[in-house]
């Protein structure tokens, strides 16, 4: 993503963008109001500095063959400004075509979407593009081999997640969940690592690895620590909630010990179905007292403050069904985790489960039981990235709880109305530390 140009919003089709290339000067000053010489990597030191450096017009250059949804193809003219002072030159784009790609970012995105947020293969995007239309021909100008939504995926993939979310303005997350997710491709053993903004079901950090032991981790979570505190220095994680996974508790100590590491309280509800339905087979308990038994160990996981905490687990203890060998082991695991899950009685703001994460991870499962393989190690990490930046910006369907926002909104970040991938695009060509 280095070579990307200078990218505006310059119209919603190319009728619209073509009449504002017509008018020079128009161009020229949307160009500039974006676009100011400390921005523009290229420029000499002392254009740079020089706030009253102004870009003028330099001409054009003929774009062929661009596919648009309805599968015309059509051509346009691309603008191009330069630099008076140190005549250096930029290409402009209008964000509704993309970069070194046939087809315009209409295509591009619907296509991104309908590959990483559905349970299709590449080829069952690829098949649908050429189905039939209402004359009774083929759509005209599709493309016709999955190998090109595969680039387009691993193209995405090459930003890394949290970058984005940093150029388009959030700060770093202080709370967040963690999670992994076992991944089994060609008897391969792989893991794909994830943290979410659980408020907002906010991916920030997708990595594909080949074990969970704390190197590993810890090498993956300090490449997404060096990228947060691009913004923000100082940047550590207050407070992470995940489950009882050691080598990524021993990770995050190991980066900065002031964070606290919360456990979920999720799962160790359910272990305890799975245990007390086990407990029930062996002894012939009634539904009534596995109901009962479950209801009392809810409620000592999700008491109120930390004496409620105490005395419902000391009622537990004293309960007859709690001697047996299996039952008996889940009291002793709260005993032993019981730090953990206490920590949110001293710090409201970390997160009760990581049920956020389990739910993105399912999707996630889904989309990966039909790709099957990753084909590469690289093609892996950079599908993940793909699927989380498509995650991240997708809008919630009609009938979700959310409907209508995707999580970068919910997290506070104006789109400007546009779609997402051109809100990426434009967003990528003014982060200012691109070309470093």
């Amino acid at each position: 993503m280095k070579n990307i140009p200078l990218i505006l919003d310059l119209g919603k089709n190319l009728a619209e963008y073509e009449q504002i290339l017509s008018e020079h000067r128009t161009f020229t000053k949307l160009v500039n109001q974006h676009y100011p010489p400390d921005l523009l990597k290229g420029h000499k030191a002392q254009c740079q500095a020089d706030e009253t450096t102004r870009l003028g017009y330099h001409g054009s250059y003929s774009r062929h063959c661009i596919i648009t949804t309805e599968g015309l193809r059509l051509s346009t003219t691309i603008g191009r400004v330069y630099c008076p002072l140190c005549l250096k030159t930029w290409t402009v784009y209008p964000s509704i075509l993309v970069p070194r790609c046939h087809y315009d970012s209409y295509v591009v995105q619907n296509t991104l979407e309908d590959t990483l947020s559905h349970e299709d293969t590449y080829r069952a995007v690829t098949r649908r593009q050429a189905q039939l239309t209402s004359s009774g021909e083929p759509k005209a100008h599709y493309f016709v081999h999955p190998r090109t939504p595969w680039h387009w995926v691993l193209g995405l993939g090459q930003i890394s997640l949290p970058w984005l979310l940093l150029s388009c303005g959030l700060l770093p997350p202080e709370y967040a969940a963690l999670d992994e997710k076992f991944l089994k491709q060609n008897t391969q053993r792989s893991y794909a690592v994830g943290l979410v903004d659980q408020r907002y079901e906010l991916v920030w950090w997708l990595d594909y690895v080949f074990g969970t032991d704390q190197t590993t981790l810890q090498a993956s979570l300090q490449e997404l620590t060096n990228t947060l505190k691009l913004v923000e220095p100082e940047h550590y994680f207050k407070g992470i909630t995940g489950d009882s996974w050691k080598a990524a508790k021993n990770a995050f100590a190991a980066l900065d010990p002031r964070t606290q590491l919360a456990e979920c309280l999720l799962h160790p509800m359910l272990k305890f179905e799975q245990e007390v339905a086990r407990y029930a087979r062996y002894t012939e308990a009634s539904a009534e007292v596995v109901a009962e038994l479950k209801a009392a160990y809810w409620q000592v996981l999700f008491a109120k403050d930390q004496p409620t905490w105490e005395s419902r687990l000391v009622e537990l203890e004293k309960r007859s069904e709690f001697a047996h060998p299996i039952l008996a082991d889940r009291l002793a695991s709260l005993r032993r985790k019981q730090v953990g899950l206490c920590l949110r009685f001293s710090d409201p703001n970390l997160a009760l489960t990581s049920s956020a994460l389990d739910r993105i991870f399912a999707r996630l499962e889904r989309k990966f039981g039909s790709l099957q393989q990753f084909r590469t190690d690289e093609g892996g990490k950079a599908t993940l990235s793909a699927w989380g930046i498509v995650h991240n910006f997708r809008r919630f369907g009609p009938g979700a709880r959310r409907a209508g926002y995707s999580p970068v909104e919910l997290a506070g970040v104006d789109l400007n109305g546009l779609p997402w991938l051109q809100f990426v695009l434009i967003r990528l060509s003014k982060v200012q530390w691109l070309c470093d």
